[in-house]
């Protein structure tokens, strides 16, 4: 296999060996590429969940008087 000078010193792979540098000393390749996604949308950002709605209180939320005699 050959070196070629000019592929060592692309921009992406100094910016993946950047990226990838971080985790490098406590997390395997493997994870950290997974870790370190690009994607921006909308479903990604949603993805981590959101607050439950509050459920409106109908018959059944409401708290019925007992009567003892």
């Amino acid at each position: 296999m050959t070196d070629h000078p000019e592929k060592l010193e692309s921009p992406e792979r100094r910016e993946v060996l950047q990226k990838a540098g971080r985790f490098a000393a406590v997390t395997p390749p493997a994870v950290a590429f997974l870790l370190s996604t690009t994607l921006s949308s909308e479903a990604v950002a949603k993805s981590g969940g959101k607050p439950k709605k509050k459920k409106k209180k109908g018959r059944k939320g409401r708290r019925r008087r007992r009567y003892y005699n």
